[in-house]
């Protein structure tokens, strides 16, 4: 049996822009509903082979093309007891592996700036008895701290959010807080053992704001996910990032573990200290 969102009436309603903005205005009655008299503590949700509690709202969403694959790659550098930030946190599905993995003598520091996925984060770290154990935060994570326009995209079947103003009038803008990685670890007294960045692009300032971090770390693993369509908003290109890699003493892997080639699309690595 389908999922009423895999029906050919939903996948109409996806694609057509004034089914979408009908849909909108009775969105907000039918997960009222849903949430009161269904789903109060979420639904069950299986991702990569591991169980955890989602809000209905987002049963449907997974960046994961792989889910297998990619989760065993995420997981595999994170034992229990690993500190962990989570930057560019989403609706918490990574989080929540992350907490899941890390147990009781662990901890996960989730970063996540829009409102409205911040809330979801939050409410899924509670719905997989992980408060405690994932911390949340409604920041943006960058080269330095301060404060920055964040465009966050209202569509509801669009997950993305960022600081380059996207096309088209589905966007709204805001003023978020951002932290370093450099700062925040300074000021909790921690080294993390394992930073995931998914940052639609900024990733290369987030890692400029780690060069205490991974001077101080004997070790230290970044997965990141790269999206190198939107640095030159930033002023960064393939050449200047390797060149950033190297001068921070980090070794790129592809997800399938080969070096890093040319950067064409969105691909994720891992990095490591030499």
């Amino acid at each position: 049996m389908k999922a009423l969102w895999e029906t050919k009436l939903a996948q109409t309603v996806m694609q057509n822009s004034a089914l979408r903005k009908a849909w909108k205005l009775v969105q907000p009655i039918y997960h009222a509903t849903l949430k009161h008299l269904l789903f109060r503590r979420g639904m069950r949700k299986f991702i990569g082979g591991y169980e955890m509690r989602l809000s209905y709202e987002y049963r449907r969403h997974s960046s994961l093309r792989n889910p297998d694959a990619e989760v065993e790659w995420m997981l595999a550098s994170v034992r229990p007891g690993t500190q962990v930030l989570d930057i560019g946190a989403n609706y918490g599905s990574r989080a929540i592996l992350f907490g899941k993995k890390v147990g009781l003598k662990g901890k996960v520091f989730a970063f996540e700036p829009s409102p409205r996925l911040y809330e979801c984060l939050r409410q899924h770290v509670l719905f997989n008895g992980l408060n405690g154990i994932v911390e949340v935060f409604d920041w943006a994570v960058g080269k330095e701290d301060g404060t920055l326009d964040f465009y966050i995209n209202e569509d509801e079947f669009d997950m993305t959010h960022s600081l380059v103003k996207p096309d088209g009038p589905e966007a709204h803008k805001r003023v978020v807080k951002v932290v370093s990685v450099d700062s925040f670890c300074d000021s909790r007294q921690i080294t993390p053992d394992v930073i995931k960045i998914d940052v639609e692009g900024f990733e290369p300032l987030v890692l400029e704001g780690c060069r205490r971090l991974i001077a101080r770390a004997a070790q230290v693993t970044f997965l990141m996910e790269l999206h190198p369509w939107v640095w030159p908003e930033i002023g960064y290109d393939e050449r200047k990032l390797l060149s950033l890699f190297a001068e921070l003493g980090l070794c790129a892997k592809t997800q399938e573990g080969q070096p890093l080639g040319q950067i064409r699309e969105r691909a994720q690595i891992q990095l490591t200290k030499l």
